[in-house]
């Protein structure tokens, strides 16, 4: 009688059948690099989301969010196999737009990036580079934004 060779799947089958009675899910690698690759991705917009809502900006703060992407980055590289950690530069890129300080630097900052979405922008505006400006003067700018971002989301 001849004996059968195990494979891999074998082992894999049985790894799934031990772990399906414990209740937990086994996840190819292939598949888990997909889904953090997603959740990263999300994580970093709702970041920039929330970050274009704030009101009021300080260097103090600015310089806080920096490093708290820094330690996020580092979280994330703990967690996962994934180098380089993905999309790390769209926040880190939205917050350094916040120390932009000239109307016409924010204008071609807006014209140059494509990838942030016109609330994005305009939260940039309205609490970055706009939040020192006089009311007619900030009126002009977000007009002038708004026109860059006519064809935008």
């Amino acid at each position: 009688q001849l004996e059968r060779v195990r494979t891999p799947q074998d082992d894999q089958d049985a790894a799934a059948k031990m772990s399906a009675e414990q209740g937990a899910i086994v996840i190819s690698e292939g598949v888990l690099e997909l889904l953090w690759r997603g959740l990263i991705n999300k994580l970093m917009r709702r970041l920039v989301d929330g970050i274009c809502r704030i009101e009021c900006f300080t260097q103090e703060g600015l310089a806080l969010m920096n490093l708290d992407f820094q330690v996020l980055e580092q979280e994330l590289k703990r967690l996962t196999t994934i180098r380089p950690i993905p999309e790390t530069d769209f926040p880190n890129g939205f917050v350094k737009a916040y120390y932009i300080t000239s109307e016409a630097e924010v204008l071609a900052w807006v014209k140059q990036h494509k990838e942030y979405t016109a609330e994005h922008c305009r939260g940039l505006v309205m609490h970055g580079v706009g939040a020192s400006m006089k009311k007619k003067a900030r009126k002009d700018l977000e007009d002038k934004v708004d026109q860059l971002l006519r064809f935008r989301s």
